[in-house]
């Protein structure tokens, strides 16, 4: 909508905005490019792409690649002055170089800034890297860091060691159990194969009283 004085008029349907005229686009249809007031189906070869506007060159705090200003360079590709270069093949992401690596693909391992087939036998992977030792406050699981330890395993001294077997999950130590087997049920951190009298089953667990949205049994 174009202002005419006290009264409103539409703007040109070739536009989404306009000023001054309804033909004059300060704006346009999201498959349309805004050049010198007009909405054209694609920039000329002189112009960039920035937005959906063409422009003479990218804004300083842009990077042209492929004819498009991006604020933040594409994956695959890294920033060099006002431009994205393409990483090497052998990166998936990279920084500062084309073969400065910073990920690999699912099939290779980053280390020393390289993407490899595989890590050395004195190494351990983590999030898809090779480190000599895991990082603080993760656990080791053969030969891999994991953030946690997985379920039927407690974490102590980064290792991850097997829960006691009345347990299905346990924290601290082997027989604090926070989960227990089919056949068991949960009372103060152990596995009990029955709930002692004046309790309650619910969910696996002895529990003093049934809880709100349920009712007694049996």
């Amino acid at each position: 909508i174009i202002a005419y004085g006290s009264f409103c008029s539409e703007c040109s349907d070739l536009c989404k905005d306009c000023v001054d005229d309804p033909e004059k686009c300060t704006s346009c249809p999201y498959d349309k490019y805004l050049l010198k007031g007009k909405c054209v189906d694609s920039c000329p070869d002189r112009y960039v792409i920035q937005g959906n506007v063409c422009i003479d060159e990218c804004d300083s705090d842009h990077f042209l690649y492929q004819n498009v200003c991006y604020n933040i360079c594409p994956k695959g590709t890294y920033e060099f002055g006002q431009t994205c270069e393409k990483c090497d093949s052998s990166c998936d992401e990279c920084r500062d170089s084309a073969t400065s690596c910073t990920a690999c693909s699912n099939d290779k391992y980053l280390f020393n800034s390289q993407c490899i087939q595989s890590c050395s036998e004195d190494h351990f992977i983590y999030h898809g890297q090779c480190l000599i030792n895991c990082p603080p406050k993760t656990f080791i699981i053969e030969k891999n860091c994991v953030d946690y330890c997985p379920e039927g395993k407690y974490g102590i001294n980064q290792i991850c060691n097997d829960c006691d077997s009345s347990c299905a999950a346990c924290k601290n130590t082997p027989t604090t159990c926070t989960k227990c087997k089919n056949n068991k049920y949960s009372y103060d951190n152990q596995c009990v194969d029955e709930c002692i009298d004046g309790l309650f089953i619910y969910s696996n667990e002895c529990v003093n009283q049934c809880p709100p949205g349920t009712q007694l049994k049996n």
